[in-house]
This record gives structure tokens, C-alpha cells and sequence, in this order.
């Protein structure tokens, strides 16, 4: 059964990097049946060049603590761009430099990448439509051109956020 901390509910700075999050993960991933193991992914905030390094900490720690990460999910999402002309261009940006730190994570951590290399552990999740950050709308073509990316680098997750996106955010976004 997958999980994803929540991140962005709470801003990485606010908190000591990785925290009871990555003691916790080993005792509950080693209390799960063989046949039915805990898979850990983290869903992260990413930039024009990838993670931040609040983010590569908090993988560090959780890889430091044993934590068995299945995988980083990228919010391709908010990247706070006021002329970003082409989302796809930035998100794919962003996420070949994810690819690249998460390799640098593993080898710094002693561990093998899975069998399908590093885009095995990894997801990306843009946020559709119209976006909080006004500049930032993905069209049905970006959706159509990230899906060509992901499956030609052999992305292991392709979300959204989310099905009920498209539109302006209320009044809860100043």
C-alpha cells in the first residue's frame, strides 16, 4: 500500500529534515508482511532545475534511516515563472534534473538504482488547467506532450492535480 507524506502542507524549512518520518518508515515498512511491504513514496516540490535542497535532505535522511523509498513524485506544478512560455519545456527541465540528483541520492547512499534505472523511481504531477500562479496554464497539449516524455524515459507514475483543476482557485488563493 502506497503512502505520500504531505510536504507541502507543511513547508520542509518549517520542520528538522526528515524528522519522525524517517525513523518511523523503517519500523513500519519492517512490521508489514514480506508479501505485502509498505511503499514509500515522497511527493516533492520541484523548480525549473529540479528538487530543492530542502527536498534532497529530506530523501537523504529518509535513505540514511533505512527508509526503502519506492519513489520521488515531482509537483511539476507552481514553479512561480512570470513568463514560463512553455510548461512542458520547464517541467521536463525539472525533471531531468530531479533524475540526476536522485541518481547522485542513491550512489551517495550505497544504493542500486531498480533495474529500469532511476525513471523507475520516479512521478511527476502537474497541475492541470488553469493554476494559482496565473502565468501557469497546462493545456490538453501539455498534457499530451509531458505523457510522450514520461513514457519515453519510462516515467513509473504520470498524475494529475487534479481532476477538478480547471479553474481559478477561490478565495482561499489570495
Amino acid at each position: 500500500a502506497p503512502t505520500a507524506p504531505d510536504s507541502e502542507a507543511n513547508p520542509l524549512p518549517a520542520r528538522p529534515t526528515g524528522g519522525g518520518r524517517s525513523t518511523a518508515g523503517p519500523r513500519l515498512q519492517n512490521a508489514r508482511p514480506a508479501d505485502d511491504p509498505l511503499a514509500v513514496w515522497l511527493t516533492l516540490p520541484v523548480g525549473p532545475d529540479g528538487l530543492t535542497s530542502d527536498g534532497t535532505d529530506l530523501i537523504a535522511a529518509m535513505l540514511s534511516a533505512g527508509v526503502k523509498v519506492a519513489g520521488v513524485n515531482a509537483m511539476t506544478m507552481n514553479y512561480g515563472i512570470q513568463d514560463p512560455k512553455n510548461l512542458v519545456d520547464v517541467s521536463e527541465h525539472a525533471l531531468d534534473a530531479t533524475a540526476a540528483q536522485l541518481r547522485d541520492l542513491w550512489k551517495n547512499a550505497g544504493l542500486d538504482l531498480p533495474p529500469g534505472g532511476v525513471w523507475e523511481l520516479m512521478g511527476a504531477t502537474p497541475m492541470i488547467g488553469l493554476n494559482d500562479v496565473p502565468t501557469e496554464i497546462f493545456t490538453l497539449d501539455d498534457a499530451r506532450a509531458l505523457t510522450a516524455f514520461a513514457s519515453d524515459r519510462g516515467l513509473a507514475r504520470l498524475s494529475m492535480w487534479s481532476l477538478n483543476r480547471d479553474h481559478t482557485c477561490g478565495p482561499n488563493y489570495p
